[in-house]
């Protein structure tokens, strides 16, 4: 069986690219690991573009053999890097939350949903929009820049009886 990181990285190449305030676009990233996997993926992009950025929690996965498939309870971080510190939110929902992270987060949501690799359990999907967001945690093991960002928590199932990827319509 692949793992589930290589499908969802050529799931998630499928998107299209995300879209600016400034009318600018650009193709998402996807990678994962724990958070200081994240801080090194940051630090090895130095300069170059590295949002926006779909980040995959590592998280366990249960996998049936005879069923040829694979479940968890996964994690996704879909996060721009902040560039407003300084405004309210009411600023920040109405350009980088409404104009580039909600329709990510709809395409991410659709593709999960209709790609026939994978299946989206609809009915647990947790939503938390969260403006100039690091992550909590040590000064070892906080996020090193900051973000606007979507979290997603929800049920994923990949299905290895499938090879190839539906047409997805975004």
């Amino acid at each position: 069986m692949q793992s589930p990181e290589k499908i969802l990285t050529e799931l998630f190449d499928l998107l299209p690219d995300a879209i600016f305030s400034n009318g600018s676009t650009a193709k998402i990233d996807f990678s994962w690991g724990s958070q200081q996997d994240l801080n090194k993926y940051i630090k090895v992009k130095g300069s170059k573009r590295k949002y926006p950025l779909i980040w995959l929690v590592n998280t366990k996965w249960n996998e049936n053999r005879l069923g040829q498939t694979m479940k968890s309870r996964v994690r996704l971080i879909l996060a721009i890097n902040s560039t407003k510190l300084e405004n309210i939110n009411p600023t920040i929902w109405d350009s980088d939350f409404e104009i580039t992270l909600n329709p990510i987060k709809e395409n991410v949501l659709t593709a999960l949903t209709k790609s026939g690799r994978t299946n989206l359990n609809q009915t647990t999907i947790d939503i938390e929009r969260l403006p100039n967001y690091s992550d909590e945690g040590t000064n070892k093991t906080k996020t090193i820049e900051i973000w606007n960002a979507i979290v997603i928590d929800c049920d994923v199932e990949i299905n290895h009886n499938s090879i190839c990827f539906n047409k997805i319509n975004f």
